[in-house]
């Protein structure tokens, strides 16, 4: 029996701003299949496509979940990882091509637990590894996969 992906329930939920009729949202996000974001005016869709990308972007579900933006990618400088290659999971992380490739990204914004969003303020950059967002699969015990989006304008009709 094949197993489907999990996928996260997401809302619209505009901010304060626009509940109060002051101009334009900067961050919705639309539940469907698939999922609609749009950033800043930018219509970004979810994507099966799960490979890591400059300009692709990213919704982290767990704990308080971020939205991110790839920035750069620096491929590993080593092969070896500190994974246990007898460990299901990690057999499957080294699957991943690149898998500790650093991946540079961009927090634009965080979304709770209780649908409550707010703008990451400033430039706020960290690194992951490609295989945290690469990953069809929990890393962890009960995380949610990372969630592709692609630009709308980008993709080919």
């Amino acid at each position: 029996m094949a197993s489907e992906r999990t996928r996260p329930h997401l809302t619209v939920r505009p901010p304060d701003a626009l509940e109060d009729g002051d101009g334009e949202p900067e961050f919705i996000r639309v539940s469907g299949d698939p999922s609609h974001v749009w950033l800043d005016g930018l219509h970004l869709v979810e994507t099966t496509d799960r490979r890591v990308e400059v300009g692709k972007y990213y919704y982290l579900p767990n704990g308080e979940g971020m939205f991110v933006e790839i920035l750069d990618i620096e491929p590993a400088a080593d092969t070896e990882d500190e994974h246990d290659p007898h460990s299901p999971q990690d057999e499957r992380i080294e699957q991943i091509d690149g898998a500790m490739d650093e991946v540079s990204i961009r927090v634009h914004y965080y979304v709770s637990a209780t649908d409550d969003q707010y703008r990451v303020e400033g430039e706020q950059t960290d690194v992951a590894h490609r295989y945290g967002l690469e990953a069809d699969f929990a890393i962890n015990m009960g995380d949610i996969a990372a969630v592709p989006y692609v630009p709308v304008a980008g993709i080919d009709n």
